[in-house]
């Protein structure tokens, strides 16, 4: 049968009638159906990471266990309420997260990290720490120190006497380089006008700095090298040189104090620092201590160690420029209440920012060692909180409760803390590369 032309556009048509009909507009879309452009709230609560610990995985065992076998952090709010505590592996990352609701009441924190090792024999050693007065949001994390170039290897040594002639009596001298930053010195006055140092072992290529307080309680240096051919060294004092800037320290009554500054570079980063100036409590007693600076130098370690007696010492130790003045205290007193770490506090004449007291237990027999710092903000050494139950059942040779206190360690001059509780380790040991501190240790 064939088809009419008519025929097959009326066909073609009914086509084309019956595709427009099955594109037409969808039906309106319900309620439920709409786009909505705001994103669903979602029903659980918003957290907050509170705390982050990143464990070092390059930490050094200080200790004879090679290895700790249980590592754990916990955490408590200012008032001594339990908030997590997780146990970690050496290298492991860890953030304490909760919601922001129940954080709001949570002002400081204080964190303990706990560390148990056994001995091959059994023995128990514990090492912990707790901080108190941490803000929220810290991390404590770990680097690595900065890369350094080598010394350089010194090649042949000889054996070497040093005169100065025409100095004014001698209260010390010190002679020191990059390569062994001490060769030789000597803290006692002399009654001389021709100072000797016989035997002093110096190599080729290597600079040297030959400080020394005289009699009049200047203070000088002179750079020295191993004459080539070899010969021993006659300097005459009236050509040494003055030092670019001199600090002097007040200093009260001490046992004994040793001060020193070393330098070097930014440029070359050495990994080592060379000695320009040091001095220590000779025969005589002193009332200033006096330290060298030289401007070929950028870079200085200013350090000072006072012992007013056997208990109490003063200490500072700070990298960067030249200090414009060191305030020692005159007679820092300290009196401990209590006798356990439960009802330990103490009171003292001096402002600090931080203090961390050290207790301990040894039983020598059992082979059973715990070793505790704990402390914080201005808040007189309280402790705050406890171990959670599981932990006491974990580690039941603590013995918390029969810890003796070794020393408290007050944290003093310029605050460190102001800007940021954060922390980092080098090896396994927290980086205090700048701080000024007052130790008191029981008697």
């Amino acid at each position: 049968m064939k088809f009419t032309k008519s025929a097959g556009l009326i066909f073609f048509a009914f086509l084309l009638l019956n595709c427009s009909n099955d594109e037409g507009p969808s039906p309106e879309p319900t309620s439920e159906e709409k786009f909505n452009p705001k994103p669903e709230e979602s029903d659980e609560p918003e957290e907050q990471v509170y705390f982050s610990y990143y464990s070092d995985p390059y930490e050094y065992d200080a200790y004879s266990y090679s290895q700790w076998n249980d590592n754990w952090v916990i955490l408590h709010n200012q008032d001594g309420e339990l908030l997590d505590y997780r146990e970690f592996a050496i290298g492991d990352s860890l953030e304490f997260k909760e919601s922001v609701d129940k954080l709001s009441n949570v002002q400081t924190l204080s964190v303990t990290i706990l560390k148990h090792s056994l001995s091959e024999g059994g023995g128990d050693l514990h090492i912990m720490e707790t901080s108190s007065g941490i803000k929220k949001g810290t991390i404590w994390g770990w680097t690595v120190n900065e890369p350094t170039v080598p010394i350089p290897q010194p090649t042949k040594s000889v054996g070497v006497s040093i005169t100065v002639n025409n100095v004014p009596n001698v209260h010390w001298f010190d002679i020191s380089s990059l390569v062994n930053n001490h060769v030789a010195s000597n803290p006692f006055y002399q009654e001389t006008d021709a100072l000797k140092i016989s035997s002093v072992p110096l190599y080729e290529g290597i600079s040297y700095i030959l400080s020394l307080r005289d009699g009049n309680e200047e203070i000088k240096y002179q750079l020295l090298e191993l004459p080539n051919p070899f010969s021993n060294i006659v300097l005459d004092y009236g050509e040494f040189l003055e030092y670019d800037r001199v600090l002097e320290v007040e200093i009260p009554e001490y046992k004994a104090y040793v001060a020193r500054v070393s330098a070097g570079n930014k440029s070359i980063n050495y990994s080592n620092k060379t000695t320009i100036s040091s001095e220590s409590s000779g025969r005589l007693a002193r009332g200033k201590a006096k330290l060298g600076y030289i401007n070929d130098f950028d870079t200085f370690v200013t350090s000072l160690v006072l012992h007013y007696d056997d208990q109490t010492i003063y200490s500072r130790y700070k990298t960067g420029a030249i200090p414009t003045s060191i305030d020692v205290p005159e007679n820092p007193q300290f009196q401990v209440g209590g006798n356990t770490i439960y009802d330990y506090s103490f009171t003292t004449n001096q402002n600090y920012y931080r203090n961390t007291s050290t207790w301990t237990y040894e039983n020598e027999e059992k082979d059973i060692i715990t070793r505790y710092s704990f402390g914080g903000k201005t808040d007189n050494g309280a402790l705050v909180g406890e171990l959670p139950d599981q932990l006491l059942e974990n580690f039941p040779n603590l013995n918390l409760g029969n810890l003796n206190r070794e020393a408290t360690l007050l944290f003093i001059g310029e605050n460190v803390d102001y800007i940021s509780d954060d922390r980092q380790t080098i090896m396994g040991v927290t980086s205090w590369q700048n701080n000024e501190t007052i130790r008191f240790k029981t008697k």
